[in-house]
């Protein structure tokens, strides 16, 4: 694993690279870029360019289907309709995906371009490939980087985090810690199989036997945390133990020493249907309080962004059923404090270019390592999304204490209509170790 100070480091030079060239080619908001790299900064190169893919994917489907909803600028209620549809059917695809991502973007994408195009036609059409250019800049700047400077390949974690919950199984009783570091770890096998499949040849060859091993690991865990019916001890035992002699022989000595095949004692995984209607009529609680915002109240500070926010925080958390909106307040306030101090503070006296950038990448790298933990990132691309936004860096520099002081109101306003939304809807009692946070 990279230290806090080197994945600071990459964050920070990925920002000043990113923003230099977009500067550079006159494009305008270079914070596209910006974001891109913030949501990229992964622990493992694996993991970074594993989500570039999802992201520009994701971004290009986006884009798609703002072609066809331009057309219904001039219907307001069809048009926040089909965005609502949009968001809902990406968000339903999201869960047991390990390619989440992907959908995540593609719903808070749509309504970034088309609300942030202020219903115009014209603009939409522009914004999308501007977006497309800001993304791809983004993405492959801190690919590149990841690639180059400090990597960290995601085969030995992804097998580490194997045998961690192989060896959490075999213990006769769980505390509350190890119960809540087993689901952690299960929920996210798949999505490290992905990362690790990339920067992993050897891995992505036998993709297919490790995703068996997994649904076998799942169905072990939800025993174990008494999820679903119980095995009788020696069956489990035994299950355990072939895992881990399976998985072993894998990762050290390849397919042709192991069993061509896997004991499967898993019955067919289903998709928790309850949960995930549940977590999506959250979001759309959040998004039609949102919308009617933007529509019945127009003295409320940029209300086409805060339904942006709502739709892109609300979306990204919506998998984690231990997530709270208030826990958003500190990352969101922590970003939107040195954004105000470099906004207002530091930047005004830049001179130069370089300055200027400088200090806008020292910004990032001090977030980057205030909210270094691996149980923080969440709050680190928070953070850094707000830090971006605030700083508002553009070809035209301007500087205004209204625009710092609106977005200090905007995050009040969009993490209360979150929790509005997302307490509105009762939690069930039970949940599946697969339901925990991917994020």
């Amino acid at each position: 694993m990279n230290t806090p100070i080197q994945r600071a480091f990459k964050v920070a030079l990925g920002m000043i690279i990113a923003y230099s060239l977009s500067l550079a080619w006159g494009w305008e908001k270079p914070y596209w870029a910006g974001l891109a790299i913030a949501f990229l900064s992964l622990p493992t190169s694996g993991d970074s360019t594993n989500r570039a893919i999802l992201r520009f994917g994701g971004t290009l489907f986006a884009a798609v289907i703002c072609v066809f909803l331009a057309n219904l600028v001039e219907y307001r209620w069809l048009f926040f309709v089909a965005i609502a549809t949009h968001v809902a059917i990406c968000q339903w695809m999201m869960f047991d995906h390990s390619r989440w991502y992907f959908w995540a973007v593609a719903g808070f994408t749509v309504p970034l371009l088309l609300m942030g195009s202020d219903l115009n036609s014209q603009d939409i059409f522009a914004n999308l490939l501007l977006r497309l250019q800001e993304t791809l800049l983004g993405v492959t700047v801190y690919s590149v980087i990841n690639i180059l400077i400090f990597p960290v390949r995601s085969a030995k974690p992804f097998f580490d985090n194997i045998q961690q919950s192989l060896t959490l199984l075999s213990y006769p009783k769980l505390t509350e810690t190890q119960s809540e570091d087993l689901t952690r770890l299960i929920a996210l096998h798949a999505t490290n199989l992905d990362s690790a499949e990339v920067d992993n040849l050897h891995i992505y060859r036998h993709r297919n036997l490790w995703r068996e091993i997994i649904t076998e690991l799942v169905y072990l865990a939800q025993v174990k945390l008494k999820k679903t019916k119980e095995l009788s001890l020696s069956e489990f035992e035994q299950q355990r133990q072939h895992l881990h002699h399976l998985s072993e022989i894998l990762f050290y000595k390849g397919l042709f020493k192991s069993p061509s095949r896997i004991n499967k004692i898993a019955p067919q995984a289903k998709k928790n249907w309850q949960y995930a209607l549940r977590q999506m009529l959250k979001l759309q609680t959040s998004l039609w309080i949102a919308i009617c915002a933007y529509i019945y109240l127009p003295a409320l500070p940029d209300a086409t962004f805060i339904i942006m926010l709502v739709t892109g925080l609300g979306i990204m958390n919506s998998i984690n059923p231990l997530f709270k909106p208030i826990a958003l307040l500190k990352p969101c306030w922590v970003g939107w404090l040195v954004a105000a101090v470099t906004y207002l503070g530091v930047l005004p006296h830049c001179t130069e270019a370089w300055q200027m950038l400088l200090t806008f990448g020292s910004g990032a790298f001090f977030l980057a390592w205030f909210f270094s933990k691996p149980a923080e990132l969440l709050n680190c691309f928070v953070s850094l999304l707000i830090f971006v936004l605030g700083c508002q860096i553009e070809i035209t520099q301007q500087y205004d204490v209204i625009s710092t002081l609106d977005l200090g109101v905007m995050i009040m306003v969009v993490t209360a209509i979150i929790w509005v939304g997302f307490n509105l809807i009762p939690d069930a009692t039970n949940r599946t170790p697969e339901q925990t946070s991917k994020t």
